[in-house]
């Protein structure tokens, strides 16, 4: 009896605790659907951002860059001649004008030249000298000789046309005239042809002495063009070679101011006549006109060349010297700025959220300057519009946002 108990207590022991099961089970699958249906009426997550208004701002200094002064003209002083460094008349620094001598140089050899061309053109002369001297007696004598013999011919022909000489005298009055006359000519071709040969000689002796002169003069060292003599490398009693530099010429009434230019300041310069430099004295800012800009960045570098020129009447500056260039002036510090927070990077492409009523769309904008908390916007954005500055970095294109409450 006790054993058919307990095996009805185990009976309704079991059947109470499926029928518990299915109850647990009945509740889950009630409350599920339940549960789902409040999710779905649950009201979206809208973020709240804070934005803030396009604007101009000032964005910072003008931008600077150092440039290095250059002679606008800078020339070789050359040597024409080899030989011997002789007398400095120009020293390093000394203002000189074009044609001036700088230095003589010496050469033993070219005055030789000249020597011995003046004594073989003064050798010349003395035998032209004697070749006139040597005929003129003879050629006197030769000339009375044929006066002469025309005197007797002319008698003897009177005597002829008065019937008083005969035809044999007439005949050799006028032989002797003929005869005094050739020998009168052959005379003068003779001593023609002894000058011409003289004057060859004095000819030739002439242009080896000009020559030797000529090559002398360009002993003298000159300086090519007007302005300042630096670099002197001559001492007296060296030894130069003909092309040989001894110096530098620079022109310095105006300079050259370059600058190596990085491609990132290439924009501040393109479209520009003139940008400002400031002096070393600290004077104010003054103009200088662009005179060159590289098409192509260097090689090397990367950067572009830029050169301005200069007036420098007072020779204030000097090669060498550094100055500061300002590639921007005051005005172009104010440009449209918007806080770097709000700036979101993909990539090499920067974009903004620029709100339309409660709604952030993503714009692509160009950025240019940095100077925290502030960057510039090239393009992109327009003034007064609005954009977020806070939780960039969630948001999606077109998503629907909220700005905090107003505090009462």
């Amino acid at each position: 009896m006790r054993r058919n108990n307990r095996k009805i207590w185990s009976r309704l022991k079991s059947a109470g605790i499926l029928a518990l099961g299915a109850a647990l089970l009945a509740g889950c699958s009630l409350k599920a659907p339940a549960a789902k249906q409040a999710d779905k009426d649950a009201a979206p997550v809208i973020q709240t951002v804070n934005a803030a208004e396009v604007k101009k701002q000032r964005i910072g200094d003008p931008i600077e860059i150092q440039a290095e002064v250059f002679p606008s003209v800078e020339m070789e002083v050359q040597a024409s001649m080899s030989g011997i460094a002789g007398k400095l008349f120009k020293s390093r620094g000394d203002a000189v004008n074009e044609g001036d001598i700088i230095a003589h140089i010496d050469s033993k050899e070219l005055q030789l030249q000249l020597d011995q061309a003046n004594n073989e053109l003064s050798k010349a002369k003395a035998e032209l000298a004697r070749v006139n001297r040597s005929h003129e007696a003879a050629l006197a004598q030769l000339k009375q000789s044929v006066q002469l013999a025309t005197n007797s011919y002319n008698q003897v022909r009177n005597a002829y046309d008065a019937g008083t000489a005969s035809d044999a005298e007439l005949d050799s009055a006028s032989k002797l005239l003929s005869s005094a006359k050739i020998s009168l000519e052959s005379l003068k071709q003779q001593q023609q042809s002894e000058t011409n040969a003289v004057q060859s000689g004095i000819q030739s002796a002439g242009m080896l002495a000009a020559a030797a002169e000529k090559a002398l003069g360009e002993m003298d060292v000159k300086a090519p063009i007007s302005g300042i003599l630096t670099d002197v490398s001559l001492e007296p009693g060296a030894v130069v070679q003909a092309g040989a530099t001894i110096g530098l010429v620079q022109k310095l009434d105006s300079v050259t101011l370059t600058v190596s230019l990085p491609p990132s300041y290439l924009g501040y310069v393109n479209g520009k006549k003139e940008l400002g430099y400031l002096p070393q004295d600290g004077a104010q800012e003054k103009p200088a006109p662009i005179t060159y800009l590289s098409p192509n960045p260097d090689a090397k570098t990367g950067n572009y060349v830029l050169e301005m020129t200069v007036a420098n009447p007072d020779n204030s500056l000097k090669p060498g010297n550094k100055l500061k260039i300002r590639l921007t002036k005051e005005e172009e510090q104010i440009v449209l700025a918007i806080p770097t927070k709000s700036i979101v990077k993909d990539g090499d492409e920067a974009y903004v959220f620029v709100l339309s009523g409660d709604v952030a769309k993503k714009r692509r904008i160009e950025p240019g300057r940095v100077n925290e908390p502030l960057q510039e916007v090239l393009s992109g954005l327009e003034e007064n519009e609005r954009i977020v500055v806070s939780g960039v970095n969630q948001l999606h294109d077109n998503e629907k946002v909220q700005l905090p409450a107003a505090k009462s």
